[in-house]
């Protein structure tokens, strides 16, 4: 079994690691990151949500796959059930892996439930990371790492480096 991440995931494996036999490259075609679920929690609260990855459809995700053993496939998905909560759903897709080629794949699809933050402007959701900071940390580290571990794929995603930008020229102009 295969498990497609395009966010956290690929640094932050918590209960995970455990399970994986394999890590690869692989694209995801048809949609693309997007910070657009709000964390209320690990990176952010109630009166200060963070935007966090989700999908959206259209072009491509470059992420990672993590093989694991069938046998343990009803306890992973548990797991990522769990750590993903209510607003995501584990569908099934077929993705595109380095050294392997094309395979079906499990991924996390954030739900366009009360979490969506897809609808507010990308400068909004940008001041939303500025403030937000949850269990987990701040969401304007949430995104660094997120950042980093795309470049150690060899990957720079023009959704994540738009939304860093974003960042930056707010921060810049809150600093002068």
């Amino acid at each position: 079994m295969w498990i497609f991440v395009y966010g956290s995931l690929m640094w932050n494996l918590d209960n995970l690691q455990p399970h994986i036999r394999a890590k690869k490259k692989a694209i995801l075609y048809g949609l693309h990151r997007d910070f657009n679920k709000a964390s209320i929690e690990n990176w952010g609260t109630k009166t200060n949500p963070a935007p966090t990855l989700g999908l959206k459809r259209g072009d491509k995700c470059v992420g990672v796959a993590y093989e694991i053993d069938d046998n343990k496939r009803d306890r992973v998905i548990a797991l990522l059930n769990n750590r993903e909560g209510t607003h995501f759903t584990i569908a099934k897709k077929r993705i595109e892996v380095k050294d392997i080629g094309m395979i079906n794949a499990f991924y996390p699809y954030n739900k366009r439930d009360s979490s969506f933050l897809g609808r507010k402007s990308l400068k909004r959701r940008a001041k939303m990371a500025i403030m937000a900071r949850g269990t987990n940390g701040s969401c304007i580290n949430y995104v660094k790492n997120t950042r980093k571990e795309a470049e150690k794929l060899g990957v720079k995603d023009e959704y994540i480096e738009k939304f860093w930008m974003e960042i930056e020229n707010l921060n810049s102009r809150i600093i002068h």
